[in-house]
């Protein structure tokens, strides 16, 4: 993990808090068409006021009725990678899902390009839920050095049954960097 304290060229290249409401800068593509998606909301968050949420904010819960599945990936901005010898992607998480984990994933994946890489996933994890509390993720983005990137982030319900849980929260996105020496 990088040292953020300074020293060794260590620079932020990409954060998002969502602090201010707006989605600052990512972009949403529904992979189903139903009301529920990436949202800004105010209901959880580590750093105050907001986060982003998967799920439909007036009732907390990602059930879209009718056994509808829901899904959408928050896509970041273009992200240069260029000049650093070493990069990682840091966020918390907030995840409350149903108990199958092959139901109710999140990914995070990365394009370059046309090409779709996937480096973290929800299936990881040794529950549906985060325990009623943020967590800190960390994934290396070494492979992707060099290259400009957007990262997503992916949440697909794969089914339409049991969704009347709470979902996803995120909050401090970073992508931090450490600069090639010269």
């Amino acid at each position: 993990m990088l040292d953020e304290s300074g020293g060794c060229c260590v620079q932020q290249v990409f954060r998002a808090d969502f602090d201010d409401g707006t989605l600052q800068g990512m972009q949403v593509e529904k992979i189903y068409e139903t009301k529920v998606s990436w949202v800004v909301d105010s209901r959880r968050f580590t750093s105050p006021p907001k986060s982003l949420y998967f799920g439909d904010p007036s009732t907390h819960t990602y059930d879209a009725g009718q056994n509808n599945p829901v899904g959408a990936i928050a896509w970041t901005p273009e992200i240069d990678l260029a000049g650093l010898s070493l990069a990682e992607l840091h966020f918390m998480l907030f995840k409350n899902t149903e108990v199958a984990t092959s139901s109710d994933v999140l990914e995070v994946v990365v394009m370059t390009g046309s090409q779709k890489t996937t480096i973290w996933t929800s299936q990881g994890l040794s529950s549906s839920s985060t325990g009623g509390k943020f967590i800190p993720v960390v994934s290396s983005l070494a492979p992707f050095l060099g290259k400009k990137v957007r990262i997503g982030f992916s949440f697909d319900s794969k089914d339409g049954f049991a969704n009347n849980y709470e979902g996803v929260y995120l909050d401090d996105i970073r992508v931090i960097g450490k600069c090639s020496q010269r």
